[in-house]
């Protein structure tokens, strides 16, 4: 077993790795969709509900890297990339709009980065999502290397653009996979 083990480490053994937030609700509100000005009552809520599940999901992804390699017993990771980031609004509504999906996001920027060193660098973005949108699949910068950022338990900073707020409550959950280089 040691030599199969040997082996696969010199021939780049990959791991796939996943994690997941825990469902936010991110609070509807009637008001939603009167105007297209949003006061920033009604803005800031949203915003920081869009960002803390993003946020919670890489935080779960550095100590499930760690497992994952331990569980190996290979030795340590020489990369990680990340292979997707999506939004995923749970329940699915029977009828997905504005006002009861993911839609009331125009866009959503994700980078990562720290103040001791390491250089903050954009990892994945959805621009133009669809008004009636019930998952977001971010597109990725699938060259920038996290293990460094994840070591260093960097921060992710989060940028949604609203397009308005929901008018119902929208349960939120975001995954993130990363590929683990051995």
């Amino acid at each position: 077993m040691p030599f199969l083990l040997l082996l696969l480490t010199a021939c780049g053994l990959q791991l796939p790795v996943s994690a997941h937030s825990d469902p936010i609700v991110v609070p509807g509100s009637p008001l939603c969709g009167m105007t297209q000005l949003l006061p920033p009552t009604l803005q800031e809520p949203v915003q920081d509900l869009t960002r803390a599940a993003v946020e919670e999901v890489f935080d779960a992804l550095g100590p499930q890297v760690q497992a994952e390699i331990d569980a190996q017993s290979t030795g340590p990771a020489t990369a990680v990339h990340l292979t997707r980031l999506r939004l995923v609004q749970d329940p699915t509504p029977d009828e997905p709009s504005p006002s009861s999906s993911l839609g009331f996001l125009s866009a959503l920027e994700v980078s990562i980065g720290d103040d001791d060193g390491l250089p903050l660098v954009p990892i994945a973005w959805a621009h133009a999502i669809p008004e009636d949108a019930i998952t977001i699949d971010l597109s990725l910068a699938s060259t920038v290397d996290l293990l460094g950022y994840l070591n260093q338990g960097s921060a992710v900073h989060v940028a949604p653009v609203l397009r308005t707020c929901p008018r119902h409550d929208v349960v939120l959950t975001s995954i993130a996979s990363v590929r683990v280089q051995l």
